[in-house]
């Protein structure tokens, strides 16, 4: 097999390790840096504004240049992205409708965790048992006796409570 040496991290690698010359020069057809430091360089690149602004503005001359290649180009990816697509319009009507109605999603979450905690369902005993324990979710779920326990510590100290109540009273 082989190789070539990278001249920007200096390690010797084999040539798959390297992108095509497109225009036909270096050793090999092969461009003088490895892919991980042509990875590494754009990277770098790419998190200067002055180079994205660039790019922008060359992105937007295409555009403006090709309009039937850029719409033909958006038709392909709407079909290809159809689900991740109606994914993210989901997600922003969800995000928005949250937005718009904090009021009534948070009557709405009171509400329920009041009725969860005073029917001591799974859900608020799971909460209880992470919040308290450091356990995670997943683990309680997997040993359904932790839930039964402490299903059974909360009803005997409200029993308790009760008790202490009526004494008073």
């Amino acid at each position: 097999m082989t190789t070539k040496v990278c001249t920007k991290c200096g390690e010797e690698k084999p040539l798959s390790e390297y992108n095509k010359d497109s225009r036909g020069r270096g050793k090999y057809g092969l461009i003088a840096q490895c892919k991980v430091c042509v990875n590494n360089y754009n990277k770098e690149r790419r998190k200067d504004p002055t180079y994205k602004a660039r790019e922008v503005k060359y992105t937007m001359g295409w555009i403006a240049r090709n309009p039937e290649k850029f719409a033909k180009h958006q038709k392909k990816y709407r079909i290809v992205h159809k689900e991740e697509i109606k994914e993210r319009r989901d997600r922003k009507y969800h995000q928005d409708y949250q937005r718009d109605n904090k009021d009534k999603i948070s009557h709405q979450h009171k509400a329920n965790s009041k009725k969860y905690r005073d029917e001591l369902a799974d859900i608020y005993i799971i909460r209880t048992l992470t919040q308290k324990t450091g356990i995670t979710t997943k683990d309680i779920r997997q040993h359904p006796s932790f839930i039964e326990t402490k299903r059974l510590q909360l009803l005997i100290r409200r029993e308790i409570k009760n008790q202490n109540h009526e004494k008073h009273c």
